[in-house]
């Protein structure tokens, strides 16, 4: 009996000192967006501050769909994007007044340099005419230090090109756990974070 404690004993100690496993790498993806509400971005656009806040998330397990309103004003707000949040990247379900059909990669998880994927959808402004198709492409630069007015940034430097209402490019820096930190829109310009709240 004492020599079966004995081996217990042993057997126990041994179990407790062992170390524990590593977490697997795609456990520790971090998210390119934050998933609180209440985060807020303050973006310079050209002259103008824009104020975005985010409104609205519901989770399903590590997925999460993160609406994001703008504020104007006197707590004037309007959407500005809706987007899925999750370990494999991001995508945009509607963004500058559009529905997007089926939604849109912006950022693939894990990436690499000259990683790049095609997108087709259509965009749907609700109003009831037929939605206008949008074709085009994303590749990833790689990832790079951003110098923006809210502080420096590791970011994947992401450019695309899109055909719908024309032709047009951008190029967009994301940071984990902030999203947008830079975009430069051959269409309307730059916009560059100027502050960053996180929700702990």
């Amino acid at each position: 009996m004492v020599r079966l404690l004995a081996a217990v004993t042993v057997l126990g100690g041994a179990a407790t000192s062992t170390p524990a496993a590593p977490v697997p790498a795609e456990v520790r993806r971090p998210l390119y967006y934050p998933n609180r509400v209440g985060a807020e971005w303050v973006y310079r656009q050209g002259e103008r501050e824009v104020r975005v806040v985010v409104s609205e998330v519901t989770a399903r397990g590590d997925v999460f769909e993160v609406t994001a309103e703008r504020v104007d004003g006197a707590d004037k707000r309007s959407l500005w994007e809706r987007v899925v949040v999750s370990r494999d990247g991001l995508s945009v379900l509607h963004d500058g007044g559009f529905e997007h059909r089926p939604p849109v990669r912006w950022l693939r998880h894990p990436h690499a340099a000259d990683d790049h994927w095609r997108v087709e959808s259509f965009l749907d402004s609700g109003g009831g005419g037929s939605p206008f198709p949008l074709r085009g492409s994303f590749t990833v630069v790689g990832t790079e230090e951003v110098r923006v007015p809210a502080g420096v940034f590791q970011a994947v430097r992401v450019r695309g090109r899109m055909s719908v209402f024309g032709e047009w490019t951008d190029e967009r820096w994301y940071a984990p756990g902030v999203g947008l930190v830079k975009k430069e829109d051959n269409r309307v310009g730059s916009l560059v974070l100027k502050e960053f709240r996180p929700v702990r």
